[in-house]
Protein backbone atom coordinates (compact mmCIF):
# COMPACT_ATOMS: atom_id res chain seq x y z
CA UNK A 1 0.00 0.00 0.00
CA UNK A 2 1.51 3.24 -0.79
CA UNK A 3 0.21 6.35 1.29
CA UNK A 4 0.34 9.75 -0.18
CA UNK A 5 1.00 12.82 1.72
CA UNK A 6 0.80 11.40 5.16
CA UNK A 7 1.37 13.23 8.51
CA UNK A 8 4.74 13.18 9.96
CA UNK A 9 3.64 13.09 13.91
CA UNK A 10 3.57 11.82 17.22
CA UNK A 11 0.72 10.15 16.55
CA UNK A 12 1.67 8.31 13.46
CA UNK A 13 4.85 7.53 14.48
CA UNK A 14 3.13 5.41 17.33
CA UNK A 15 1.13 3.58 15.06
CA UNK A 16 4.15 3.30 12.41
CA UNK A 17 5.90 1.85 15.01
CA UNK A 18 3.45 -0.68 16.79
CA UNK A 19 2.69 -1.70 12.76
CA UNK A 20 6.47 -2.70 12.87
CA UNK A 21 6.25 -5.02 15.94
CA UNK A 22 3.30 -7.08 13.99
CA UNK A 23 5.71 -7.36 11.05
CA UNK A 24 4.98 -4.40 8.67
CA UNK A 25 7.76 -2.94 6.65
CA UNK A 26 7.26 1.05 6.24
CA UNK A 27 9.80 2.70 3.85
CA UNK A 28 9.92 6.64 3.15
CA UNK A 29 9.68 7.52 -0.13
CA UNK A 30 9.73 11.45 -0.77
CA UNK A 31 6.23 12.33 0.47
CA UNK A 32 4.84 8.92 0.64
CA UNK A 33 5.31 6.00 2.48
CA UNK A 34 5.17 2.28 1.38
CA UNK A 35 3.50 0.08 3.71
CA UNK A 36 4.31 -3.91 3.03
CA UNK A 37 2.84 -6.49 5.69
CA UNK A 38 6.12 -8.85 5.47
CA UNK A 39 5.22 -11.12 8.48
CA UNK A 40 1.80 -9.48 9.65
CA UNK A 41 0.61 -11.24 12.90
CA UNK A 42 0.87 -11.43 16.83
CA UNK A 43 3.86 -8.54 18.27
CA UNK A 44 7.25 -9.46 19.93
CA UNK A 45 6.10 -7.19 22.57
CA UNK A 46 3.19 -4.50 24.05
CA UNK A 47 2.19 -2.18 21.62
CA UNK A 48 2.74 1.05 22.84
CA UNK A 49 0.31 3.92 21.62
CA UNK A 50 2.06 6.58 22.96
CA UNK A 51 -0.72 9.44 23.47
CA UNK A 52 -2.38 8.35 20.83
CA UNK A 53 -6.32 7.47 21.52
CA UNK A 54 -6.95 6.80 17.78
CA UNK A 55 -4.13 4.34 17.26
CA UNK A 56 -4.99 2.46 20.64
CA UNK A 57 -8.37 1.88 19.56
CA UNK A 58 -7.86 0.75 16.00
CA UNK A 59 -4.87 -1.43 16.69
CA UNK A 60 -7.42 -3.47 19.87
CA UNK A 61 -9.65 -3.98 17.00
CA UNK A 62 -6.82 -5.69 14.94
CA UNK A 63 -5.38 -7.65 17.45
CA UNK A 64 -8.73 -9.11 18.34
CA UNK A 65 -8.28 -10.69 15.35
CA UNK A 66 -5.12 -12.74 15.71
CA UNK A 67 -5.04 -15.80 17.70
CA UNK A 68 -2.45 -14.54 20.16
CA UNK A 69 -2.04 -12.92 23.69
CA UNK A 70 -1.34 -9.73 22.68
CA UNK A 71 -0.91 -6.60 25.85
CA UNK A 72 -1.43 -2.86 24.49
CA UNK A 73 -0.71 0.47 26.34
CA UNK A 74 0.61 4.22 26.05
CA UNK A 75 1.11 6.88 27.91
CA UNK A 76 -0.16 8.27 31.43
CA UNK A 77 -3.03 10.40 29.35
CA UNK A 78 -3.73 7.90 27.27
CA UNK A 79 -4.21 5.16 30.26
CA UNK A 80 -6.91 7.43 31.39
CA UNK A 81 -9.11 7.49 28.60
CA UNK A 82 -12.24 5.00 28.39
CA UNK A 83 -12.56 2.19 26.05
CA UNK A 84 -15.16 0.13 27.41
CA UNK A 85 -17.92 0.06 24.64
CA UNK A 86 -15.39 -0.99 22.09
CA UNK A 87 -13.64 -3.81 24.65
CA UNK A 88 -17.34 -4.87 25.23
CA UNK A 89 -18.14 -5.55 21.37
CA UNK A 90 -15.39 -7.23 20.56
CA UNK A 91 -15.96 -9.82 24.23
CA UNK A 92 -19.64 -10.30 22.25
CA UNK A 93 -17.27 -11.04 19.02
CA UNK A 94 -15.75 -13.44 21.17
CA UNK A 95 -12.24 -11.49 22.44
CA UNK A 96 -11.38 -12.52 26.25
CA UNK A 97 -10.33 -9.05 27.69
CA UNK A 98 -8.18 -7.74 30.85
CA UNK A 99 -8.04 -4.75 31.79
CA UNK A 100 -8.94 -2.46 34.85
CA UNK A 101 -12.00 -0.01 34.58
CA UNK A 102 -11.98 -0.40 30.67
CA UNK A 103 -8.64 1.17 30.11
CA UNK A 104 -4.84 0.51 29.00
CA UNK A 105 -3.03 -1.23 29.57
CA UNK A 106 -5.24 -3.64 27.66
CA UNK A 107 -4.18 -7.69 27.62
CA UNK A 108 -6.80 -9.56 24.64
CA UNK A 109 -6.91 -12.92 22.94
CA UNK A 110 -8.48 -13.43 19.63
CA UNK A 111 -9.62 -14.04 17.50
CA UNK A 112 -12.88 -12.50 16.62
CA UNK A 113 -14.48 -14.82 13.94
CA UNK A 114 -17.39 -11.98 12.90
CA UNK A 115 -21.09 -11.89 14.14
CA UNK A 116 -23.68 -9.38 15.00
CA UNK A 117 -22.59 -6.72 17.67
CA UNK A 118 -24.01 -3.42 19.11
CA UNK A 119 -22.01 -0.32 19.94
CA UNK A 120 -23.36 2.71 21.62
CA UNK A 121 -22.79 5.96 19.71
CA UNK A 122 -22.66 8.81 22.35
CA UNK A 123 -19.18 8.90 23.31
CA UNK A 124 -16.76 8.23 20.42
CA UNK A 125 -16.51 7.22 16.58
CA UNK A 126 -13.42 5.74 17.05
CA UNK A 127 -14.71 2.94 18.64
CA UNK A 128 -17.21 2.20 15.12
CA UNK A 129 -14.22 3.01 13.13
CA UNK A 130 -11.99 0.38 15.40
CA UNK A 131 -14.97 -2.50 14.41
CA UNK A 132 -15.18 -1.11 10.70
CA UNK A 133 -11.52 -1.38 9.99
CA UNK A 134 -11.05 -4.89 11.44
CA UNK A 135 -14.53 -6.48 11.03
CA UNK A 136 -13.57 -7.50 6.58
CA UNK A 137 -11.10 -9.42 7.92
CA UNK A 138 -13.19 -11.98 10.11
CA UNK A 139 -13.85 -15.46 9.14
CA UNK A 140 -17.71 -14.27 9.07
CA UNK A 141 -20.05 -11.77 7.85
CA UNK A 142 -20.84 -9.25 10.78
CA UNK A 143 -23.20 -6.91 11.43
CA UNK A 144 -22.48 -3.65 13.64
CA UNK A 145 -25.17 -1.67 14.79
CA UNK A 146 -24.10 1.83 16.15
CA UNK A 147 -27.26 2.90 18.29
CA UNK A 148 -28.23 7.11 18.21
CA UNK A 149 -27.04 9.50 19.38
CA UNK A 150 -24.42 8.69 16.69
CA UNK A 151 -21.31 11.35 17.79
CA UNK A 152 -18.63 12.43 15.54
CA UNK A 153 -20.11 11.34 12.81
CA UNK A 154 -18.26 12.70 10.03
CA UNK A 155 -15.06 10.96 11.44
CA UNK A 156 -17.14 7.62 11.19
CA UNK A 157 -18.36 8.97 7.87
CA UNK A 158 -14.68 9.20 6.59
CA UNK A 159 -13.70 5.81 8.19
CA UNK A 160 -16.26 4.29 5.77
CA UNK A 161 -15.44 6.02 2.97
CA UNK A 162 -11.75 5.80 2.87
CA UNK A 163 -12.26 1.54 3.48
CA UNK A 164 -14.24 2.02 0.31
CA UNK A 165 -11.83 3.75 -1.17
CA UNK A 166 -9.22 0.97 -0.10
CA UNK A 167 -11.54 -2.11 -1.86
CA UNK A 168 -13.30 -2.80 1.50
CA UNK A 169 -17.15 -4.19 0.83
CA UNK A 170 -19.51 -2.02 3.38
CA UNK A 171 -22.96 -1.66 3.33
CA UNK A 172 -24.77 1.19 5.12
CA UNK A 173 -28.34 1.83 6.42
CA UNK A 174 -30.06 4.29 9.03
CA UNK A 175 -33.14 3.35 11.28
CA UNK A 176 -35.62 5.92 11.29
CA UNK A 177 -34.91 6.09 14.97
CA UNK A 178 -31.06 7.23 13.95
CA UNK A 179 -29.19 4.37 14.60
CA UNK A 180 -26.54 2.94 11.90
CA UNK A 181 -26.67 -0.49 10.58
CA UNK A 182 -23.41 -1.55 8.49
CA UNK A 183 -23.15 -5.32 7.06
CA UNK A 184 -19.66 -5.99 6.47
CA UNK A 185 -18.66 -9.19 4.41
CA UNK A 186 -16.01 -11.36 5.98
CA UNK A 187 -12.78 -12.59 4.27
CA UNK A 188 -12.01 -9.37 2.44
CA UNK A 189 -8.76 -7.97 0.65
CA UNK A 190 -7.45 -4.42 0.07
CA UNK A 191 -7.95 -4.18 -3.58
CA UNK A 192 -6.75 -0.49 -3.63
CA UNK A 193 -2.80 0.14 -3.60
CA UNK A 194 -2.90 3.84 -3.07
CA UNK A 195 -4.60 5.96 -0.67
CA UNK A 196 -3.72 10.18 -0.96
CA UNK A 197 -4.08 11.43 2.14
CA UNK A 198 -5.59 14.91 2.15
CA UNK A 199 -4.57 18.20 3.76
CA UNK A 200 -6.14 18.11 7.67
CA UNK A 201 -9.01 20.88 8.05
CA UNK A 202 -8.66 20.78 12.06
CA UNK A 203 -5.10 22.04 11.73
CA UNK A 204 -6.51 24.46 9.46
CA UNK A 205 -8.43 25.52 11.71
CA UNK A 206 -6.56 26.71 14.21
CA UNK A 207 -4.75 29.28 12.08
CA UNK A 208 -7.70 30.97 11.00
CA UNK A 209 -8.82 31.56 14.40
CA UNK A 210 -5.61 32.65 15.31
CA UNK A 211 -6.06 35.31 12.15
CA UNK A 212 -9.20 36.07 12.76
CA UNK A 213 -8.08 36.90 16.64
CA UNK A 214 -5.09 39.11 15.66
CA UNK A 215 -7.89 41.03 13.62
CA UNK A 216 -5.69 40.23 10.09
CA UNK A 217 -6.22 37.96 7.21
CA UNK A 218 -4.95 34.24 6.72
CA UNK A 219 -4.64 32.46 3.82
CA UNK A 220 -4.51 28.63 3.61
CA UNK A 221 -3.31 26.50 0.69
CA UNK A 222 -4.20 22.98 0.08
CA UNK A 223 -7.23 22.13 1.65
CA UNK A 224 -9.99 20.42 -0.80
CA UNK A 225 -13.74 21.86 -0.18
CA UNK A 226 -15.13 18.53 -1.01
CA UNK A 227 -13.25 16.40 1.79
CA UNK A 228 -15.25 14.11 3.56
CA UNK A 229 -13.96 15.25 6.92
CA UNK A 230 -16.56 17.07 8.85
CA UNK A 231 -14.26 19.79 10.15
CA UNK A 232 -14.26 21.60 7.27
CA UNK A 233 -17.39 22.97 8.65
CA UNK A 234 -15.35 25.69 10.06
CA UNK A 235 -15.97 27.72 7.34
CA UNK A 236 -19.46 27.47 8.20
CA UNK A 237 -18.85 28.50 12.12
CA UNK A 238 -16.58 31.36 11.47
CA UNK A 239 -18.88 33.12 8.98
CA UNK A 240 -21.85 32.98 11.60
CA UNK A 241 -19.22 34.59 13.46
CA UNK A 242 -18.63 37.12 11.15
CA UNK A 243 -15.79 36.64 9.48
CA UNK A 244 -15.25 37.19 5.43
CA UNK A 245 -14.29 33.64 3.77
CA UNK A 246 -12.47 34.42 0.24
CA UNK A 247 -12.48 30.81 -1.61
CA UNK A 248 -10.41 30.69 -5.05
CA UNK A 249 -6.92 28.98 -5.28
CA UNK A 250 -6.18 29.77 -1.89
CA UNK A 251 -8.63 30.18 1.09
CA UNK A 252 -8.19 33.32 2.69
CA UNK A 253 -10.38 34.54 5.95
CA UNK A 254 -10.43 37.83 7.83
CA UNK A 255 -13.09 39.49 9.92
CA UNK A 256 -14.00 43.02 11.22
CA UNK A 257 -15.61 42.27 14.18
CA UNK A 258 -16.44 38.98 15.97
CA UNK A 259 -20.46 38.68 16.83
CA UNK A 260 -21.65 35.61 19.10
CA UNK A 261 -23.92 33.64 16.79
CA UNK A 262 -25.71 32.29 20.17
CA UNK A 263 -25.30 28.93 20.45
CA UNK A 264 -22.98 26.25 18.49
CA UNK A 265 -23.05 22.78 18.25
CA UNK A 266 -20.08 20.35 18.04
CA UNK A 267 -21.57 17.04 18.43
CA UNK A 268 -20.31 16.00 15.79
CA UNK A 269 -16.85 18.18 15.60
CA UNK A 270 -15.47 18.28 18.42
CA UNK A 271 -11.58 19.14 17.95
CA UNK A 272 -13.31 22.10 17.10
CA UNK A 273 -14.30 23.03 20.22
CA UNK A 274 -11.42 24.34 21.65
CA UNK A 275 -10.30 26.98 18.81
CA UNK A 276 -14.19 28.20 18.60
CA UNK A 277 -13.73 28.66 22.66
CA UNK A 278 -11.11 31.21 21.83
CA UNK A 279 -12.89 32.56 19.20
CA UNK A 280 -16.26 32.99 21.16
CA UNK A 281 -13.96 34.79 24.49
CA UNK A 282 -13.40 37.38 21.75
CA UNK A 283 -17.30 38.05 19.46
CA UNK A 284 -19.69 40.58 21.56
CA UNK A 285 -22.59 38.89 23.18
CA UNK A 286 -22.87 35.41 24.91
CA UNK A 287 -22.37 32.03 23.05
CA UNK A 288 -22.99 28.49 23.80
CA UNK A 289 -20.65 25.86 23.07
CA UNK A 290 -22.06 22.17 23.61
CA UNK A 291 -22.92 19.11 21.89
CA UNK A 292 -20.06 16.96 22.77
CA UNK A 293 -19.96 15.03 26.57
CA UNK A 294 -17.08 13.16 25.10
CA UNK A 295 -14.78 16.17 25.39
CA UNK A 296 -14.12 15.01 29.05
CA UNK A 297 -12.33 12.55 27.99
CA UNK A 298 -9.84 13.51 25.53
CA UNK A 299 -5.87 14.09 26.38
CA UNK A 300 -7.45 16.37 29.39
CA UNK A 301 -10.89 17.38 29.83
CA UNK A 302 -11.36 19.88 27.70
CA UNK A 303 -13.96 21.61 28.78
CA UNK A 304 -12.46 22.38 32.17
CA UNK A 305 -9.07 23.44 30.07
CA UNK A 306 -10.73 25.93 28.40
CA UNK A 307 -13.21 26.94 31.26
CA UNK A 308 -9.91 27.63 33.03
CA UNK A 309 -8.15 29.31 30.36
CA UNK A 310 -10.45 31.53 29.13
CA UNK A 311 -11.06 32.03 33.10
CA UNK A 312 -7.37 33.32 33.61
CA UNK A 313 -7.82 35.63 30.36
CA UNK A 314 -10.72 37.04 32.55
CA UNK A 315 -13.53 35.98 30.37
CA UNK A 316 -16.64 34.72 31.93
CA UNK A 317 -17.58 31.39 31.10
CA UNK A 318 -19.88 28.63 32.95
CA UNK A 319 -19.41 24.83 32.41
CA UNK A 320 -22.09 22.65 31.52
CA UNK A 321 -21.97 18.56 30.98
CA UNK A 322 -21.15 18.91 27.12
CA UNK A 323 -19.28 22.07 26.54
CA UNK A 324 -19.70 25.86 27.54
CA UNK A 325 -21.23 29.16 27.94
CA UNK A 326 -18.68 32.10 26.98
CA UNK A 327 -19.55 35.34 27.60
CA UNK A 328 -17.42 37.20 25.22
CA UNK A 329 -14.66 40.26 26.26
CA UNK A 330 -11.65 41.46 25.67
CA UNK A 331 -9.09 38.93 26.70
CA UNK A 332 -5.71 39.99 28.96
CA UNK A 333 -2.85 37.96 28.75
CA UNK A 334 -2.31 35.40 31.15
CA UNK A 335 -0.01 32.32 32.18
CA UNK A 336 -2.19 29.55 30.55
CA UNK A 337 -2.33 26.16 31.50
CA UNK A 338 -2.26 23.50 28.48
CA UNK A 339 -2.62 20.33 30.44
CA UNK A 340 0.01 18.71 28.21
CA UNK A 341 -3.53 18.84 25.32
CA UNK A 342 -2.10 19.80 21.57
CA UNK A 343 -5.31 20.81 20.65
CA UNK A 344 -5.64 22.99 24.15
CA UNK A 345 -2.62 24.35 23.61
CA UNK A 346 -2.88 25.77 20.20
CA UNK A 347 -6.17 27.28 20.94
CA UNK A 348 -4.59 29.35 23.85
CA UNK A 349 -1.61 30.15 21.78
CA UNK A 350 -5.10 31.92 19.53
CA UNK A 351 -6.63 33.22 22.21
CA UNK A 352 -3.35 34.77 23.52
CA UNK A 353 -3.21 36.48 20.18
CA UNK A 354 -6.45 37.91 20.60
CA UNK A 355 -5.01 39.15 24.01
CA UNK A 356 -4.16 42.79 25.65
CA UNK A 357 -0.29 41.79 27.03
CA UNK A 358 2.01 38.84 26.59
CA UNK A 359 0.65 35.26 27.31
CA UNK A 360 2.50 32.37 27.94
CA UNK A 361 1.31 28.86 27.21
CA UNK A 362 2.92 25.52 28.60
CA UNK A 363 2.86 22.18 27.30
CA UNK A 364 4.70 23.30 23.81
CA UNK A 365 5.98 20.04 23.12
CA UNK A 366 1.93 19.02 22.91
CA UNK A 367 2.29 19.60 19.44
CA UNK A 368 4.11 16.73 18.19
CA UNK A 369 0.98 15.14 18.37
CA UNK A 370 -0.66 15.94 15.72
CA UNK A 371 0.83 19.41 14.37
CA UNK A 372 4.82 19.61 14.58
CA UNK A 373 4.80 23.16 12.91
CA UNK A 374 2.27 24.66 14.41
CA UNK A 375 5.00 27.14 16.34
CA UNK A 376 7.09 27.84 13.27
CA UNK A 377 3.61 27.97 11.01
CA UNK A 378 2.61 30.65 13.79
CA UNK A 379 5.29 32.70 13.63
CA UNK A 380 5.84 32.99 9.86
CA UNK A 381 2.26 35.05 10.34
Amino acid sequence: MRIEGPLAAQDTQSTREALAHCGASIEEEASAWLVTPERFGPPDLPLDCGNSGTTLRLLTAQAALMPATIELTGDESLRRRPNQPLLDALSQLGARISCEEGRAPITLRGPITGGEVRLPGGLSSQFASALVLALPFAERDSVLTVEAPVRSRPYLDLTLAMAQQAGLSLVLSESSGGDLRVLIPGQQHLAQTRIAVGADWSSAALLMVAGLLSKGTVAVTGLDPQSAQGDRRVLDLIRLFGAQVTQGEQLSVRADALVSPGRVDVSQTPDLFPPLCALAACAKGQTAIQGSPGLRHKECDRIVAMAQGLKRAGIECAERADGLIITGGQPQGAAFEAHDDHRVHMALCALALGAHGPSTVNGAWSTVVSYPGFHDDLSQL
